[in-house]
């Protein structure tokens, strides 16, 4: 009877346990997605940080965004369906920015630390301001918060 009792508790546990979900093909993988995220939001607070005008700014974003999607081997049109398809999985999307905001808070870091080295070579380590780092950690926040609330809407 125990023996029973035992195989029917486990069965229930994994029948219980979330299953990973699979991506349909042609998809970013989670990882990867972040780090371009996080590529192009520092992209977007370094374009926001030189004050141009908004026609100006949207160019210069392009430009750099596309910089940053070869940098990763990606075309415009993966990422945008990639992006476009956690939209439509607001909690993976969650996920997605928890990683991001994780994966931005640990550049900072490696960036204060390699400030600290005497003989760091200045062009290699270029420190962001820290109002630019608080106000990209802030949107970052944001935009998974928005994400939440519309979450919870549906």
């Amino acid at each position: 009877m125990r023996k029973l009792f035992l195989i029917f508790s486990l069965v229930g546990l994994f029948s219980c346990a979330e299953e990973k979900k699979k991506l349909p093909a042609g998809l970013l993988p989670p990882a990867k997605l972040t780090s371009i995220l996080a590529d192009i939001h520092i992209a977007e607070a370094q374009v926001e940080e030189m004050r141009l005008s908004p026609d100006t700014a949207k160019v210069m974003f392009n430009r750099l965004q596309a910089d940053v999607l070869k940098k990763y081997g990606v075309s415009e049109k993966q990422f945008t369906k990639t992006y476009t398809y956690y939209l439509n999985n607001l909690k993976d999307l969650d996920k997605i920015y928890e990683g991001l905001i994780d994966t931005l808070a640990m550049r900072e870091v490696q960036m204060s630390s390699k400030s600290g080295d005497a003989g760091a070579d200045s062009a290699k380590t270029k420190k962001m301001p820290d109002t630019l780092k608080s106000r990209l950690m802030q949107k970052s926040k944001a935009r998974r918060d928005s994400i939440r609330s519309i979450d919870t809407l549906k």
